[in-house]
């Protein structure tokens, strides 16, 4: 039996500030910048791209989970960043060594 796999990419996860008894231990949340996030996009569109007799589905967490520090909406510090490096990767524009 084949299962599939649909590869989710995240820009990041802090939910301490709805648990303030939480630390930095608590946090999934390094390395959060629009290239990470591209990086990490450009594998997971790689891996739908080389698997042909599946659907190309790569689900993103999240549109607005501004709670958790998870979100692609613009900011004040990323701005477009976010949904720029979502462009790129797709249109195949992304270049893991252009900054």
């Amino acid at each position: 039996m084949s299962v599939r796999l649909f590869p989710c990419v995240s820009i990041g996860w802090d939910y301490t500030p709805r648990f303030p008894a939480k630390d930095i231990h608590d946090v999934v949340h390094y390395h959060n910048t629009p290239k990470s996030f591209a990086a990490l996009l450009s594998n997971a569109k790689k891996y739908a791209d080389s698997h042909p007799e599946q659907p190309k589905i790569i689900t993103i967490n999240a549109w607005n989970e501004w709670g958790e520090g998870s979100y692609l909406l613009p900011d004040m510090l990323n701005g477009y960043g976010y949904l720029d490096a979502v462009k790129e990767v797709m249109s195949g524009e992304y270049d893991i060594y252009v900054e």
